[in-house]
């Protein structure tokens, strides 16, 4: 069980990573910000519910003690793994290994023990930042797109996929 201690920091790493900071907001909750991609907006909700998850983590079952072919469970070259910082600087690194059935292998950095761990952390861990963003269309009437909206794209990194323009009299 990897609960013993508040987690200040979570970092995801798979191929899409990821990096939580614990906060506290304006009346003194505590939360989670998505520190690694500070211009994307993500939901809240989603943020702190994946944080709270990580903190309660526990692993399944226990598969082999002192497991030494850590190839057979996808365990020597990780598809991801997260690392849970505390507030005194240590370092807790699960590993996320081959999926069997509704759970992936898994092991903590530094112990031989093979566990499984539950298909919702293992997926949470793969699934990276677009899970979590907000998804949120603005709302917009047609009197506010014929009196306000004047151009429109869309980017996917740094190339532009679609842009519009609305062409007024003074074109």
């Amino acid at each position: 069980e990897i609960n013993s201690f508040v987690k200040e920091k979570i970092v995801v790493e798979s191929e899409k990573p990821l990096t939580l900071l614990r906060t506290r907001n304006n009346s003194g909750a505590v939360q989670y910000v998505v520190d690694s991609h500070k211009n994307i907006e993500f939901n809240d909700y989603a943020i702190n519910n994946l944080a709270n998850n990580f903190s309660f983590l526990q692993m399944a079952d226990t598969i082999e003690k002192d497991a030494e072919n850590l190839e057979v469970y996808g365990l020597e070259t990780p598809q991801g793994k997260y690392s849970l910082y505390n507030e005194n600087g240590n370092v807790t690194t699960v590993l996320i290994g081959n999926k069997i059935g509704s759970m992936y292998y898994s092991m903590v950095e530094g112990n031989p023990n093979v566990y499984t761990l539950y298909e919702a952390y293992g997926n949470a861990v793969l699934s990276g930042v677009n899970n979590y963003r907000n998804k949120t269309l603005m709302a917009m009437t047609s009197e506010d797109v014929a009196n306000k909206l004047k151009s429109f794209s869309v980017n996917k990194g740094a190339e532009n996929v679609m842009s519009m323009r609305l062409i007024t009299e003074a074109d």
